[in-house]
């Protein structure tokens, strides 16, 4: 798995999966995506812990809301 580029950093999920497969899974910001064309937007994306394989991907919903600044569990 790449991991860099669009401001990316990563945290790992811990204990909880996402998915259900009892594996940890890893949440991926990168606040300096632009999705859509919406500069620096950001993104957040939620990658399989065993597989590596893309889950889910949130999206801020305007120019520079940077969203995937920062994740963390709460």
């Amino acid at each position: 798995m790449r991991l860099g580029g669009e401001g990316s950093g990563s945290i790992p999920l811990g204990t909880l999966p996402v998915n259900g497969d009892g594996v940890p899974d890893i949440l991926i910001g990168a606040p300096d995506a632009s999705p859509g064309g919406r500069a620096q937007a950001g993104s957040v994306f939620v990658r399989s812990g065993a597989t590596g394989e893309l889950i889910a991907r949130l999206d801020g919903e305007a120019a520079r809301d940077r969203f995937g600044h920062a994740v963390a569990l709460a």
